[in-house]
């Protein structure tokens, strides 16, 4: 599992979007189909994340890829060896990438559990 990977090498883990939806309002697991699995990660753990994830078999979708600049990105999208797909954030929005911009994300996190196990998730949806 994903978050089981990132959390045994100690990095904390938020769900973002569909994931934390999930994990609130429809009570089932199996209620929301997910595309893929928004993740946040700390900034500062952002690449030590990426490479836990890679040992364990998924990889970027890009051919010739290179290690996001957290000050400029804010995710890379990953493939496993099943064809799933998690986007591996270093920052909730995009526009946003300044070191520390996520901390008052991080202090409003709410602890849920999803598919029987703990998880962590941030709770922001827009609309326009």
């Amino acid at each position: 599992m994903v978050t089981g990977a990132l959390r045994s090498s100690g990095i904390d883990v938020l769900a973002l979007k569909g994931t934390a939806l999930l994990t609130r309002y429809y009570g089932d697991d199996g209620a929301r189909l997910l595309g893929d699995l928004d993740l946040l990660v700390p900034e500062v753990r952002f690449g030590e994340a990426l490479a836990v994830l890679q040992r364990e078999g998924w990889a970027p979708q890009t051919e010739g890829y290179r290690v996001p600049d957290p000050r400029f990105n804010n995710a890379v999208q990953l493939i496993g060896t099943d064809g799933r797909s998690v986007d591996l954030h270093c920052h909730v929005l995009l526009e946003s990438c300044a070191p520390g911009a996520d901390r008052g994300f991080w202090e409003r996190r709410n602890p849920r559990s999803s598919m029987g196990r703990p998880c962590e998730c941030l709770l922001l949806q827009t609309c326009c």
